[in-house]
């Protein structure tokens, strides 16, 4: 069978796109290994409960704006929405499932399909699977990521009813390795049966302090409790315990070697050590992986196109190494925002709005500030461009693309000036009793609008001013001392074509 566009998952990365493909009537297929779409939150998480924000009363009646809270909807114009399977804002893995499967019914989608191998010519890609051979143009990679360890006890590998008899932990002695939710995610459900549970990770960072959604999430924060507040549990931050450091006697786990005080014996040891990604070793050919992610996720052009194989994108969860740990991209919340902008891409139908009158192009960057959910959820990396086209005498207004994107269509297709503007935390992360305390005394750390000024020089565009907004305690920026200072802005850069920007 040949298509355009294979989509490899049906997970929500590739309902995603699947959708904007349908919906424009081109030529695509998404083929899944399992019976059912999402069915990764058929088991995952263990605990049930998910930690991606489902706000579903914001005082707001505006879509557009309430996705800035909902992070578990796909985007969508036929108005479904995760919001109406549940008024949790920490919902169950199984409302998102049935979410993702409803999604799914109106898609393309070849389900019990496994891919055994991919294979690619000068001019397609070939993709074996179960059910025969697979050919398209552009091959899509969402398969989302795999445990990177082999141990039955890591937490990618438990069957889902694992810790449904949790009877069996009582008096038991539990260690954890690892620094994410995952081990903080165990280490909650167990904490009621366990006599004793040790964490040993290399890092501890609180979401709260870092802004970043894979940090430690505060619903995972009663264990840190029992630790600091003495109740026979501990977090170790030094990597003293692996999988290759204890020997197992009988039913028990050995660590030995270990330094005077630290507990050497436990009944479980669960791994909670990351994942790569699900598809490395698909590929009859080199996919370069991205060294400053430790190869977790694929090396990725602006395109999200693999940096040395054209035509194969990554999508989803792997769309990530382009903003880890620096943005949303990782999540549905954030990765859906890119979908669209790669779709974009594809179908060449950037989103650009022109105008002749200034304050038009003021009015439009002002509503953007106060409702986008893309610019809110992809902070930092994905923005609006401003400019001034003496060609058309217009001015410019791009929606939704990457730095790396203007950065390539400014050097390549134009030679001008833009203006950039974003979402952004600060530069650094805060002490969370210093935001507290000092909220009020701007230090650009929580989030807040920003425009930079690029230029020119050397074939690179250069950063050459950058004008911060003021914080707001709870992100309203609808006051009219934004519109004020985006004129002053705008204005200022641009009040030498204004008169020459007049209606034909």
């Amino acid at each position: 069978m040949n298509v355009t566009y294979l989509i490899i998952g049906a997970g929500p990365g590739g309902l995603q796109l699947g959708y904007f493909l349908h919906k424009h009537n081109y030529n695509y297929l998404i083929i899944e290994k399992n019976a059912t779409a999402g069915s990764f939150f058929s088991t995952f998480p263990h605990g049930n409960t998910l930690i991606s924000i489902n706000k579903k009363h914001t005082g707001s009646d505006n879509g557009e704006f309430n996705l800035r809270h909902d992070w578990n909807s796909l985007l969508n114009d036929e108005g479904l929405l995760f919001t109406n399977y549940s008024d949790r804002l920490y919902p169950s893995k199984d409302d998102l499932y049935r979410y993702l499967n409803d999604f799914a019914k109106s898609l393309n989608i070849q389900y019990d399909t496994e891919v055994l191998k991919i294979s690619k010519s000068e001019t397609d890609y070939s993709v074996l699977t179960n059910k025969g051979v697979f050919t398209c143009q552009k091959c899509i990679i969402a398969t989302g990521l795999t445990p990177n360890k082999t141990s039955e006890y890591h937490y990618g590998n438990l069957p889902k009813d694992f810790f449904n008899d949790k009877t069996r932990f009582i008096n038991k002695k539990v260690l954890i390795i690892g620094s994410g939710n995952s081990a903080y995610e165990i280490a909650n459900l167990l904490v009621e049966h366990a006599s004793n549970i040790i964490i040993s990770a290399k890092q501890f960072k609180i979401a709260s302090e870092t802004h970043y959604a894979g940090h430690l999430r505060s619903v995972y924060l009663p264990f840190l409790d029992t630790f600091t507040l003495k109740s026979l549990n501990g977090i170790h931050a030094r990597n003293i315990f692996t999988e290759k450091s204890y020997i197992k006697k009988g039913d028990k786990y050995f660590f030995p070697n270990l330094y005077e005080g630290f507990v050497s014996e436990y009944d479980y040891v669960f791994f909670c050590t990351g994942y790569q990604p699900h598809c490395q070793n698909l590929f009859d050919f080199p996919v370069s992986m991205d060294i400053s992610t430790n190869n977790k996720y694929p090396l990725l052009n602006y395109q999200y196109e693999s940096i040395n194989n054209s035509n194969l994108f990554f999508i989803g969860t792997c769309m990530h190494g382009k903003d880890y740990q620096k943005s949303a991209g990782g999540f549905i919340h954030g990765f859906r925002y890119l979908i669209r902008y790669l779709y974009y891409n594809l179908s060449s139908s950037i989103v650009k709005h022109e105008f002749y009158d200034i304050n038009s192009l003021i009015d439009l960057s002002f509503e953007r500030i106060k409702i986008s959910s893309s610019l809110y959820q992809m902070y930092g990396i994905m923005g609006d461009c401003i400019f001034y086209c003496l060609e058309k005498n217009k001015f410019i207004y791009i929606e939704d693309v990457t730095l790396e994107w203007l950065q390539h269509y400014f050097v390549n297709k134009l030679s001008t000036d833009f203006l950039f503007l974003t979402l952004s935390y600060g530069i650094k992360p805060h002490d969370f009793n210093d935001l507290i305390a000092n909220f009020t005394k701007y230090e650009e750390k929580f989030l807040h609008a920003r425009i930079e000024l690029f230029q020119k020089e050397n074939n690179k565009m250069k950063i050459m001013d950058r004008f911060n907004f003021d914080e707001q305690i709870i992100l309203d920026f609808s006051h009219s001392k934004y519109r004020e200072k985006l004129e002053r802005i705008i204005m200022g850069q641009y009040s030498h074509h204004v008169s020459s920007t007049i209606f034909p």
